[in-house]
């Protein structure tokens, strides 16, 4: 019962930040928001249709196209490495572990990924409810929708930065 409230309120929660985010992808950034629209769409479609049984099938099929995307250089490291963290929290929340074989790592992680999102210290040992999850979830969705949107301006700062910094230190 728990685990089903659990994934509707994911549903719920990625399709309004899909609803909120969409909008057409600059032509060079295509390879980050083809995989987060994937993402969203693939939970959006589950919360539509009420069918979780391809959900895991889903999530390899989009770290397939993000592991090729990373592989063209459609996709860079820092955006890789936090997409391949949320598909990860993703599959050891809503993939079946009847046995519980997983619970221990998946209960980690969570705790972990919450605390780093929310910036929740408390998160690494304190039982994690559904709303803090989805709230985490969410929020790194739109960080990473985020990173995508001010790439360029980051980098152009991150230059500044330097000038000022090389102009300091030369005086």
């Amino acid at each position: 019962m728990k685990r089903q409230w659990l994934s509707s309120a994911l549903l719920l929660i990625l399709a309004l930040t899909l609803a909120a985010s969409e909008g057409p992808a600059p032509a060079d950034k295509k390879g980050g928001y083809a995989v987060l629209d994937a993402y969203v769409s693939t939970f959006r479609e589950m919360a539509m249709k009420g069918s979780k049984g391809v959900l895991e099938s889903n999530l390899d099929n989009l770290m397939g196209a993000a592991v090729k995307a990373k592989a063209q250089g459609d996709i860079d490291d820092v955006f890789y490495s936090r997409f391949a963290r949320l598909m990860a929290v993703t599959k050891l929340t809503l993939v079946p572990d009847t046995e519980r074989i997983l619970r221990p790592v998946a209960e980690r992680e969570i705790r972990r990924f919450v605390g780093d999102i929310l910036g929740d210290e408390a998160a690494m040992v304190q039982e994690i409810g559904t709303g803090r999850l989805a709230e985490s979830l969410a929020q790194e969705i739109l960080n990473l929708q985020l990173y995508l949107d001010t790439k360029d301006q980051r980098k152009k700062m991150l230059e500044e930065f330097y000038k000022k910094f090389d102009a300091a230190v030369k005086k």
